[in-house]
């Protein structure tokens, strides 16, 4: 009965999940800090390059089935075809960029760094992967108030002027090569991510930060 007894115990240590510690969410907050960067630097790259590339199709005399040499892997592709991948690119990578920066806050909250309590810049000294759009904008208490919240803005005004070159770019496919030609599908496939990229720079970024600068602790 007492073996029995032990193998059940041993049993149920195994079968025992190992939950994870306030070190394990600490590396969660550098993993997610690290893509957030990688995600943004994706993300100024992509609207670069669709912004010159649709400037170039536009212009007078263009050629849309000119080629294009995809780096790396040596594919050639019509830089039609191309330039209509762009909206749902800059649209997909906006909403990984956005889910770097939720779970980024699930982690900050899980280890309890949103709390009224803990000292100020706590949350700041555990960010080790600023990005370069956070140093440029980057403010302090010293910061005059009214330049803080203006550079508050700096996330939802970059993340909008991608969304409007996404649709920039859209408009102009769809006007050109409509369904259900190839480029025009491309940009069909790229409504939902954009309109749930546009809910989440509009609603959730936008309003919620006016909401905060409204608040006369900021």
């Amino acid at each position: 009965m007492g073996v029995d007894m032990a193998e059940d115990a041993n049993e149920s240590s195994e079968a025992t999940p190992r939950l994870p510690s306030a070190d394990d969410w600490v590396e969660r907050l550098h993993a997610v800090g690290k893509a957030q960067e990688r995600y943004l630097w994706i993300l100024v790259v992509l609207a670069i390059f669709y912004g010159a590339l649709h400037v170039r199709l536009t212009s007078p005399g263009a050629e849309a089935d000119t080629p294009l040499t995809i780096p790396f892997i040596g594919l050639e592709l019509e830089a039609s075809v191309v330039r209509a991948s762009g909206p749902f690119l800059l649209s997909f990578v906006l909403l990984a960029f956005f889910g770097a920066l939720r779970a980024f806050g699930r982690a900050s909250k899980v280890l309890g760094l949103n709390s009224p309590v803990v000292p100020p810049g706590s949350l700041e000294g555990l960010d080790i992967y600023p990005n370069a759009l956070e140093l440029a904008v980057y403010t302090t208490s010293d910061t005059p108030k009214k330049l803080r919240q203006f550079l508050y803005l700096t996330y939802p005004i970059l993340m909008l002027a991608i969304l409007l070159e996404a649709a920039w770019i859209g408009v102009a496919v769809v006007r050109t090569t409509p369904p259900p030609s190839g480029p025009g599908w491309f940009v069909l496939a790229a409504v939902p991510l954009w309109i749930g990229a546009a809910y989440q720079v509009a609603w959730l970024h936008f309003i919620g930060r006016l909401r905060k600068l409204g608040d006369k602790k900021f």
